[in-house]
């Protein structure tokens, strides 16, 4: 037993722990470039409206800001694949079927 009386055990699960925590940063950093690396073009989904939503095509999907209602919102050109619609509800996205987004 170890000072504070932690254990060989929990010593290794915190230290694991933590590693796992700096790669899950380094991944959301890399992506968070990624984003920023990205040349938004100004559209406007809906003719008349004041607010333009910025989108990023990608290759299988376009990622849409809509300022409107608050939201970033991902439209598939065809639907997901079962592994891809498990991670989008793991994330905390959901499908909105009347505007065909998720």
């Amino acid at each position: 037993m170890g000072p504070a009386g932690y254990t060989e055990e929990k010593l290794k699960a915190r230290d694991d722990a933590f590693i796992k925590l700096n790669k899950e940063k380094n991944e959301i950093d890399k992506l968070k470039t990624q984003i920023i690396n990205l040349k938004p073009k100004i559209s406007k989904e809906k003719q008349g409206t004041s607010n333009p939503n910025i989108t990023f095509d990608e290759k299988y999907f376009k990622v849409i800001q809509n300022e409107e209602e608050n939201r970033l919102q991902l439209k598939f050109d065809e639907k997901p694949n079962q592994e891809t619609t498990k991670a989008l509800k793991k994330h905390g996205f959901k499908y909105f079927p009347k505007n065909n987004v998720w």
